[in-house]
């Protein structure tokens, strides 16, 4: 299954956009907000990534992004917050506010039907655009 992420809103504090796989897998993605590409601290350049299957000490199976211009350790993986990545792509099933702040919510089960999709795929290709 590849993969599309259109980023749909961008501010000062992340950037919210939509993933869509070419087998009907769909879910919401937040992200940091660009930075100029600062490891740890900025959403990645768009452009078309490999994403290879890895096992996380943290995040356990999950999907890393790879070729980063002058980036390592890019995961797509569950969270709430922007500030839940150090530059990775988290997966939500909604939108809404959390604790007073931005989230997408419902991450855990959204990663569990992500790997579901991509259960005998051991890498698959990543287009990130914007709206």
């Amino acid at each position: 299954m590849n993969c599309t992420l259109t980023r749909k809103r961008k501010t000062n504090e992340y950037v919210f956009g939509f993933l869509q796989g070419d087998k009907g897998f769909s879910c919401w993605t937040l992200e940091r907000p660009w930075l100029d590409n600062a490891k740890e601290k900025s959403c990645i350049p768009e452009g078309k990534y490999i994403c290879r299957r890895t096992n996380s000490p943290t995040f356990g199976v999950c999907f890393e992004v790879i070729n980063v211009p002058n980036r390592s350790a890019i995961l797509i993986h569950s969270g709430n917050f922007a500030h839940d990545s150090r530059g990775c792509i988290i997966l939500g099933e909604y939108e809404g506010i959390l604790n007073g702040e931005f989230a997408v919510l419902n991450s855990r089960n959204t990663i569990k039907r992500f790997l579901k999709a991509q259960k005998d795929i051991e890498q698959f290709m990543l287009e990130i655009k914007s709206e």
